[in-house]
């Protein structure tokens, strides 16, 4: 793979990672509020699980997110390509 498209595959990388740590910042106090709003109306009926789950996913899936951003950036960059006409 060319240098240039490997910087642009880090600066597009690093944008992602950028857009969705933002999202998450942005989104992460009301999602709090709505939670602690909530959070007795689940408490010791069949839909607790449900509700812990979805307390997971919220705290786990930027990490998540950026592993395979990051994971992808790594493969994408050492991309070999061969010589060919095309």
């Amino acid at each position: 793979m060319k240098k240039k498209a490997q910087a642009f595959t880090w600066l597009y990388t690093l944008f992602v990672i950028f857009a969705m740590a933002l999202v998450y910042i942005v989104l992460d106090q009301p999602y709090q509020k709505i939670s602690d709003v909530f959070q007795g109306n689940f408490t010791g009926t069949a839909y607790e699980p449900t509700y812990n789950k979805i307390q997971t996913i919220w705290t786990m899936w930027l990490l998540i997110f950026l592993i395979g951003v990051l994971i992808w950036g790594v493969l994408t960059a050492l991309r070999r390509q061969y010589d060919s006409p095309y």
